[in-house]
């Protein structure tokens, strides 16, 4: 999706505008850090990942409606055009998901043979699940996809546009998706908004975005990246959907809790959709504690990371998305002592990491190049790497963030 021009920013009287209430208000700071631009840009060159420019992000929290989100967000540094990378089906952790995600929409939103629309649709591949469980033809739109015209075997478009009320004219859509697109929006609900005017008979949303609930609890400090400007917990999602005429007709924390799905429909009316004092406050403290605690967690890691350096552990680092970039560039220099970062994404092999430089090789990499130390930032594919490196070979010892405290936990070895 395309990003709006001067919407997310600091304001001269130093009041910020939220990007849910649409208005002024005084947000509370939670954090601040410096980051890569971007974390999914392919790099083929150590010189071409440590040029990436680096940006402020300023962390702060809505005191009306308990959104966090990015007030120092600069469109200007992200671009989502061809060859931005950020797919995750390679593991078969999430291929399991989407699967199932994809099965129980067909049957709960009664899909099967009608045709559906997925904004930021990627390389389409959401789309194909759908298809495969028995939805109709598919309509993907993303700047950042390659064009496809559909075919008798595949019936599935992508157009590397933006999706819009006329894109519908022609269609019977059962569902519109945008999984992991809100939160890289400065204008959320206007995206939103577009969905709605879209909607027909028996017409249902799918919203997906990273679970903000989720990373305050478990402590995500390596979720905060710039491309994403909002960070959404169920309350202020329910609030942003009120706000354009869709109400939830179910919500859940999926994988693992990390993500937040909401599936909706058209409402009888725009509402406001008050938040509770209760969640307003406990939101508010969340974000505190959550700040206060960044710094501290990753005082932890620089420790951990020099005793590994002074054993003269070769380290490893699995998992070349977000997280890494945000793991690895938070704790330079003593990051700079992980030399190995292994992917299962083909298309990240031969590349480097954002901002840091290390090459990005694929699991069988260890082979040649082994590791006694891999640290896992994701919990969620901790049996998967298990498996990977037992089919491998290595005997490394996993070291993953384990405690909320966010004390280095090891598994095995």
């Amino acid at each position: 999706m395309a990003l709006r021009r001067g919407w997310c920013r600091l304001t001269n009287n130093g009041q910020s505008w939220c990007p849910v209430c649409e208005r002024e208000t005084p947000c509370e700071a939670v954090l601040a850090l410096e980051a890569p631009a971007v974390c999914h840009v392919p790099c083929r060159s150590e010189a071409a990942a440590c040029a990436i420019p680096r940006v402020r992000i300023d962390l702060v929290i809505c005191p009306e409606c308990g959104l966090l989100f990015n007030r120092s967000f600069d469109e200007n540094a992200v671009d989502y055009s061809a060859g931005y990378e950020n797919a995750l089906h390679h593991s078969a952790v999430f291929g399991r998901y989407a699967r199932g995600l994809a099965e129980s929409l067909v049957e709960q939103a009664d899909l099967r043979g009608r045709d559906v629309v997925d904004v930021g649709c990627g390389d389409g591949r959401f789309l194909e699940e759908l298809y495969a469980c028995g939805a109709g033809r598919g309509f993907g739109f993303d700047p950042s996809a390659q064009a496809r015209q559909a075919t008798a075997d595949n019936p599935i478009t992508i157009v590397t546009g933006e999706f819009d009320a006329e894109s519908a004219a022609g269609m019977d859509i059962g569902l519109i998706s945008a999984r992991h697109v809100l939160e890289h929006l400065t204008r959320p609900l206007e995206l939103l908004r577009t969905m709605r005017a879209a909607l027909g008979s028996g017409t249902q949303v799918l919203i997906e975005v990273p679970s903000a609930d989720y990373m305050l609890r478990e402590r995500g400090f390596w979720d905060i990246i710039h491309e994403h400007v909002t960070y959404f917990s169920a309350e202020t999602l329910r609030r942003a959907l009120a706000r354009c005429g869709l109400e939830a007709v179910e919500a859940s924390q999926e994988y693992a809790g990390q993500f937040l799905a909401v599936r909706a429909r058209a409402a009888a009316s725009d509402g406001g959709a008050a938040v509770s004092m209760d969640a307003a406050a406990a939101g508010l403290a969340a974000a505190r504690e959550f700040g206060t605690e960044w710094r501290v967690f990753r005082d932890r890691w620089e420790v951990q990371l020099r005793r590994l350096r002074d054993e003269g552990r070769v380290v490893a680092l699995w998992g070349a998305g977000s997280k890494a970039v945000s793991f690895l560039n938070a704790l330079q220099p003593t990051s700079d002592g992980i030399r190995i970062v292994v992917d299962k994404n083909p298309r990240k092999a031969g590349c480097h990491v954002v901002g840091t430089g290390q090459r990005i090789m694929g699991p069988e990499g260890l082979r040649e190049e082994p590791a006694d130390t891999v640290i896992l930032l994701n919990e969620v594919y901790e049996a998967e790497v298990q498996a990977d490196l037992a089919a491998l070979g290595c005997e490394a010892t996993l070291l993953t963030p384990g405690s909320v405290a966010g004390r280095p936990r090891e598994v095995g070895g």
